[in-house]
């Protein structure tokens, strides 16, 4: 009986997300407040340096927004999980446990035992021996 484990990186948490929310909110706040106070200082005769600022404030504001909304997606995503869960690990069962296994020297094994045991005749044991010999390895 062998278990094959998955390690599965991890979600972020539901606070994590609403962690995440407040925190992208704040910045896009405080970005637009100190770009509001530079604009404030900055003399309309220096035009270039007008547009720069405005170009930081837009993408400022255009990766703050791009980060709250990927917030907002993974907390409406998350299930009712632990808070804490930070590695998901998935046992999977082999075709072993099915009954379906491709182990053929435990299979012969058991057929001799079996016949061994006087279970099972010689020509029940001569046709599945072959049987299994038949199949692909």
């Amino acid at each position: 009986m062998t278990d094959t484990h998955r390690i599965v990186p991890g979600r972020v948490p539901r606070t994590g997300a609403l962690l995440g929310i407040f925190v992208s909110v704040f910045f896009l706040a405080f970005g637009g407040l100190f770009y509001y106070l530079v604009a404030q200082e900055t003399s309309s005769s220096e035009i270039s340096l007008v547009i720069v600022q405005g170009a930081f404030f837009l993408l400022w504001a255009v990766v703050c927004i791009v980060i709250l909304v990927n917030f907002i997606r993974i907390y409406k995503a998350c299930d009712s999980s632990p808070d804490n869960q930070f590695v998901k690990i998935d046992s999977l069962r082999t075709s072993e446990d099915q009954g379906t296994s491709r182990d053929f020297n435990a299979r012969l094994r058991k057929l001799e035992s079996l016949y061994q045991d006087g279970l099972i005749t010689e020509a029940e044991y001569n046709a599945k021996r072959s049987e299994l010999l038949a199949e692909k390895w």
